[in-house]
């Protein structure tokens, strides 16, 4: 759910309670995709913070009846973490982590068991950064395809395709590495 525009309006006037209530409402969100693009904790809590100093400073031109400042969030940290990609390539693979996916996260699709989650993060590096930033917008920010396709700079059906692609990846992996996480029928 995006923020009441009262509030962004608020920010732009130099509240610093209404930019304090736009950090607040998107940074768990915004950092959970950053997280999940780049694998790593504390390059994401970076790219987030770069992501909110970004839009403080160009908040004035942001116009709330033309766009979602959540799509436009998305959209920050989703670029950020592709160009700390690009910066990064000869890293080997993500890094490792405490934190896990919801239980959610394969919904609408084969049950996952609460023990596979953490193996599910492991799995998300064998997706490509776009197909892992659209299935974590939709499944994490649970952002709709129209504005991923937004943030995204994509069409609906290029965001649809990433994300099935991702689901099949990720089922495929499933079934072959960890089937003891598939429910039984």
């Amino acid at each position: 759910m995006d923020l009441d525009p009262a509030i962004i309006l608020a920010a732009q006037k130099g509240d610093p309670d209404g930019f304090e209530a736009i950090v607040r409402h998107y940074q768990k969100v915004t950092m959970s995709v950053a997280y999940y693009i780049t694998g790593s904790r504390d390059d994401a809590e970076d790219l987030c913070q770069e992501a909110f100093l970004r839009f403080y400073k160009y908040m004035n031109s942001f116009l709330p009846h033309r766009g979602s400042l959540k799509s436009y969030l998305y959209k920050t940290v989703a670029n950020l973490s592709y160009a700390h990609l690009s910066k990064q390539k000869g890293r080997s693979g993500l890094e490792s982590s405490i934190e896990i996916l919801p239980p959610e996260l394969l919904s609408g699709g084969p049950p996952v068991h609460i023990e596979s989650v953490g193996i599910v993060t492991g799995l998300l590096e064998h997706l490509t950064p776009r197909e892992r930033s659209v299935f974590v917008m939709h499944e994490v920010g649970e952002m709709e395809y129209p504005e991923i396709a937004s943030a995204l700079k994509i069409s609906q059906v290029t965001a649809r395709r990433f994300y099935s692609l991702a689901r099949q990846k990720l089922k495929v992996l499933i079934e072959k590495h960890h089937p003891e996480y598939m429910e039984k029928p």
